[in-house]
């Protein structure tokens, strides 16, 4: 099931385009401290990734291409550290989501990652070597939508 989500981002974004740059992902930090609520972490991921229940977030979220339409890509940034999660939500049917969650820093660098089901009640830690490509994907999709949407029109 992990190698489903790393090939469907996969093939939907060019192996061409470069990673996330540094300056793209501040771009994308500003436009959530100016654009979305201030939220806290949910308490499972917080927990699966030790970090404080109440840690202040703000999430960005993208409902257009690369992304299937019926789900979504978010970016969410910690208000008190330099942690960023990269959330990928991927409807697999009527009834099913998987909810992919890569840890990361201002670094781009992979930290940790989980994956379960929507309602994260089955959240569990993966291997960054199984992560790795979907990750990567992750953060090309991301600089696609940057590069593509200089204003992030398409991001709420």
């Amino acid at each position: 099931m992990y190698l489903a989500v790393s090939v469907f981002m996969w093939a939907t974004v060019s192996a061409q385009t470069p990673v996330l740059t540094t300056q793209e992902l501040l771009k994308l930090r500003d436009a959530a401290a100016t654009r979305a609520d201030k939220k806290v972490l949910h308490p499972r991921v917080a927990a699966l990734f030790g970090m404080s229940n109440s840690t202040p977030v703000r999430h960005l979220r993208a409902f257009r291409f690369p992304f299937d339409p019926r789900g979504f890509s978010s970016v969410t940034f910690s208000l008190n550290s330099d942690d960023v999660l990269l959330v990928e939500r991927l409807p697999l049917d009527a009834n099913t989501t998987q909810i992919t969650i890569y840890r990361t820093e201002a670094n781009r660098t992979l930290r940790a990652a989980a994956i379960g089901s929507g309602d994260l009640s089955d959240l569990h830690r993966i291997s960054n070597e199984d992560a790795r490509s979907g990750f990567d994907a992750s953060l090309r999709a991301w600089a696609e939508i940057v590069r593509m949407d200089a204003d992030l029109y398409q991001v709420r």
